[in-house]
């Protein structure tokens, strides 16, 4: 799944800290203190 997001993120060209930075956030999802976080790295 990760690798799909990341070729999907390449298309996009999307730079790959933005990319990584999203998959540190969804690997980590669950003890994400504030959601936020993860809405702005995905809209920005």
């Amino acid at each position: 799944m990760t690798e799909k997001f990341r070729e999907c993120a390449d298309y996009a060209e999307w730079l790959g800290d933005k990319a990584a930075r999203i998959v540190t956030l969804v690997r980590d999802f669950e003890t994400l203190a504030d959601v936020r976080a993860l809405t702005a790295a995905l809209s920005g």
